[in-house]
């Protein structure tokens, strides 16, 4: 899959910034700011688990700037925690509500 080689490139970029860190201090401080403790895995995905958003943030003529920030807020909220189907309806009722 395209999306795990890109991660597994990814990686290897970071574990050869990882070894540099070891040896020159300003490379060590931005790497531990921007990794830190964090574990860079990949994992495989099969197919059916690869899915994206159909909303490209979607505009609210409803609502003003700063309720349609909050509502695309709770929107990734939503798909953090949610199923993706679960996710995806919720969005597009919310999506219908205010426009």
């Amino acid at each position: 899959m395209e999306l795990e080689k890109k991660a597994i490139k990814a990686k290897e970029v970071i574990e050869k910034i990882e070894k540099k860190s070891k040896d020159i201090a300003p490379v060590k401080n931005l790497y531990q700011n921007i990794i830190g403790n964090n574990y860079t895995t990949v994992q495989s995905l099969g197919s059916q688990e690869v899915k994206v958003s159909q909303y490209d943030p979607p505009t609210f003529t409803k609502l003003n700037e700063d309720q349609e920030k909050i509502v695309l807020e709770i929107f990734d909220i939503m798909e953090e925690i949610l199923d993706f189907n679960t996710s995806e309806m919720l969005k597009k009722r919310i999506v219908q509500k205010y426009n």
